[in-house]
């Protein structure tokens, strides 16, 4: 697949993040041009609430790709976090960053094996911001953080990097 074929596509991602920008400040890391498969891994990332379902959804449907929504309904430990944030934070974070590295394998895998794209709303790759929050927080404490992070770690290094980023920066107080 040459380079020019390739450009509808990153195109049409640069329009959609222009048009972003009018009501949100839209950063992208697009480095579509400098691939050669016609697949795609894209991952939206933001605040929580900034809209990255919708987006994503909305872009999937523009590019005919497939959607990973965030595993939030399927979260076994939210309530009890909510409950007692300090006895749940790291098991939750730990479930969620496996959840969230499940489903980026899921999503290579079939750009791999079919050459279509894929959207992730949130991935594995931003989920430590959270770990790290609650470290600040003190509901992680600094051991369970740095057991987190050897964790990812391992986790990433065997990981392809997406093709592209797209992150939403939205005020927290915009966010609902």
């Amino acid at each position: 697949i040459s380079r020019a074929s390739q450009f509808p596509t990153c195109l049409l991602l640069l329009l959609l993040i222009i048009k972003m920008q009018q009501s949100h400040r839209v950063t992208a890391n697009v480095s579509c041009l400098d691939q050669s498969s016609s697949g795609r891994i894209i991952i939206m990332e933001g605040n929580i609430s900034a809209g990255k379902s919708t987006l994503a959804k909305k872009l999937g449907e523009l590019l005919g790709y497939r959607v990973f929504m965030e595993p939030t309904v399927t979260n076994p430990f939210l309530e009890k976090f909510y409950a007692d944030p300090s006895t749940w934070a790291l098991p939750m974070q730990i479930w969620l960053l496996r959840q969230r590295f499940k489903a980026y394998i899921a999503a290579s895998k079939i750009v791999l094996e079919t050459g279509h794209g894929i959207i992730l709303d949130r991935s594995v790759w931003s989920d430590w911001v959270f770990a790290s929050n609650s470290r600040q927080d003190g509901t992680i404490t600094e051991e369970g953080y740095q057991l987190y992070m050897r964790l990812r770690k391992r986790l990433l290094d065997s990981l392809p990097i997406p093709h592209v980023t797209l992150y939403s920066e939205v005020d927290p107080q915009t966010c609902y």
